[in-house]
């Protein structure tokens, strides 16, 4: 079974190849194809199977982000956008702002974040408890999976504040031990 890249930009093959001043017939020896195979790509008339991703990007020295043709600029500026939009809103209209935004960049954990803020929102009583599910999982996702130590204090902050509030004081205090130079303080 083989899974091909068709949302690849055929020009991108033949511009990083180009670049680094390959002809078709030298970059089909070094991937084990034929020089009418590398021809389909740049023509569009086929694409790569995604298993030679790893061997492309390393062949033109690129991340797989510029070989599928993923800006990580402008997704920045997008998202940044959307939170300003996002922030000048509050309760159900945030929230369902960050929702779409997130249903297009599901793996900001920015957004993921700013989501689970807003779902913190006064009113709709009866979507309380639902809503607080969502944000600990949404914390409990952040903190499992960015890197960016900022988020992951935030979350995991908000996720102590909450399992205090239900009297969860050990599991709060278990994810306040593990953070190092926690920025929140709990006694």
């Amino acid at each position: 079974l083989t899974f091909h890249i068709y949302c690849m930009n055929q020009k991108v093959i033949a511009e990083c190849r180009k670049q680094k001043n390959l002809t078709q017939e030298q970059l089909a020896e070094l991937l084990n194809m034929t020089p009418a195979a590398i021809s389909a790509w740049e023509c569009d008339r086929n694409s790569p199977d995604i298993s030679q991703i790893p061997l492309l990007c390393r062949i033109f020295g690129v991340s797989a982000d510029v070989l599928l043709g993923i800006d990580l600029s402008t997704q920045e500026e997008k998202i940044e956008s959307i939170i300003v939009e996002a922030e000048k809103c509050s309760g159900k209209d945030s929230v369902n702002i960050y929702r779409l935004a997130l249903a297009e960049f599901p793996a900001s954990y920015t957004l993921m974040l700013k989501l689970a803020h807003s779902l913190d929102y006064d009113g709709e009583p009866e979507t309380h408890n639902s809503r607080l599910k969502e944000r600990i999982a949404l914390y409990e996702r952040i903190r499992e999976g960015t890197k960016d130590a900022y988020i992951k204090n935030c979350a995991e902050g908000c996720l102590c504040r909450i399992y205090l509030s239900q009297g969860q004081r050990d599991k709060a205090m278990r994810i306040a031990e593990s953070v190092p130079n926690f920025l929140f303080s709990y006694n």
